[in-house]
């Protein structure tokens, strides 16, 4: 009960903060095509880290930002520039090309650390900044 009375206030907080706007593709979307996606796994953040709303998380669309970022296609690096990982799919590399260099909304001091985090557990080496 906790864990889904923290996701529906972080979501409040989050859209409060952003308005509609995913933080990753920056497209002003219906609230119910925004997830609010942990920067850094929720499983490998404390209590204190999740409940932390400024640093936790960000508002990602549920049309491909969100799933990108969770499976590290996408990162964010220490500008707040949108990344992203090499890939020989034609329609995937497409999809990536048009987010690649983009700056992240929800990027700042606070959550900074966590996008760090979200690299580093993605491999960090395979990122390109192309």
């Amino acid at each position: 009960m906790f864990r889904r009375a923290e996701q529906r206030y972080l979501r409040q907080a989050l859209l409060a903060r952003y308005g509609n706007q995913c933080a990753i593709c920056g497209r002003h979307l219906p609230k119910n095509l925004l997830i609010a996606a942990h920067i850094k796994l929720r499983s490998e953040s404390s209590e204190a880290d999740r409940l932390n709303f400024d640093a936790a998380a960000m508002l990602a669309c549920s049309l491909g930002c969100d799933a990108l970022f969770e499976r590290g296609y996408l990162t964010v690096d220490d500008g707040g520039l949108v990344r992203t990982t090499p890939t020989d799919d034609p329609e995937l590399l497409h999809v990536l090309d048009q987010l690649r260099g983009s700056r992240c909304l929800a990027f700042s001091e606070a959550t900074q650390e966590n996008f760090e985090f979200h690299r580093q557990s993605h491999n960090n080496d395979t990122i390109s900044g192309r």
